[in-house]
């Protein structure tokens, strides 16, 4: 089992996640205010996930802005909320032992503690 298998796996499971709920996902060269990536709805009222280009790879960032789609827009703590459903969207597409092999890399990008080494 390789990271960047599961990795890439996770990637179009979560593009297909975004499919079925009609969010366009666009790649762009450069995102202002240093963020890696963001959610809008543009003039049709369709919701698009922005994400730099160069985070094409990385599953992480789209898994959080699909978090966003499950947020109340009232929520005061939405990015906290969106990081939440972006980790439980890893859990339910990851098998057990994807997300074991991986967590190390999940668990501090979505707040959770690490896993207790077992002796």
């Amino acid at each position: 089992m390789e990271r960047e298998t599961i990795r890439k796996r996770l990637l179009n499971s979560l593009k297909n996640v975004a499919k079925l709920m009609n969010i366009k996902i666009l790649y762009i060269e450069e995102i202002k205010d240093k963020i890696l990536g963001y959610i809008r709805e543009n003039n049709l009222g369709n919701k698009e996930i922005i994400i730099l280009l160069s985070e094409l790879p990385n599953p992480y960032i789209l898994a959080h802005e699909l978090g966003h789609c499950f947020c109340k827009k009232e929520e005061s703590n939405m990015e906290r909320m969106a990081t939440d459903y972006g980790f439980i969207l890893i859990r339910s597409i990851l098998n057990e032992e994807e997300f074991l092999f991986i967590q190390d890399e999940i668990n501090p990008i979505f707040g959770r503690i690490p896993a207790k080494e077992t002796k």
